[in-house]
């Protein structure tokens, strides 16, 4: 394994370990609010989790996937610091940062050079 398909692989470990630690995040606090969520929100963890076992797999259309959430969560993120404003600071500063981070997944899904040779190889 190349040097460059190295990292293309630790960029993509770096992309699922973000996911999945925002997942459980979501989950400990769907279970600690009230728990009506918590049915929905499993059910797309394990919807993720086979997405990233063919992500880790190598899988252009996974990649091709993930890449899609994650814009479209990003631009949710973001959308919800312009338009929603009954939320206080630290909760606009929380969603623009993870809409900043989902954004940044995906372009290094689509860009980086390195993820590319990843899934060439």
């Amino acid at each position: 394994m190349s040097d460059q398909t190295r990292r293309g692989r630790n960029i993509v470990i770096a992309i699922i370990a973000w996911y999945l630690l925002i997942d459980i995040l979501t989950l400990l606090l769907a279970a600690g609010a009230n728990g009506s969520q918590l049915a929905f929100i499993l059910a797309l963890m394990a919807v993720e989790i086979v997405l990233f076992f063919f992500l880790y797999a190598g899988r252009s259309w996974a990649r091709s996937a993930v890449g899609l959430l994650s814009i479209l969560m990003g631009l949710f993120g973001v959308w919800i610091v312009f338009f929603i404003h009954n939320l206080n600071l630290a909760g606009l500063l929380v969603f623009f940062c993870l809409g900043g981070s989902f954004l940044l997944a995906a372009g290094l899904l689509f860009f980086s050079a390195d993820v590319r040779a990843y899934f060439a190889g």
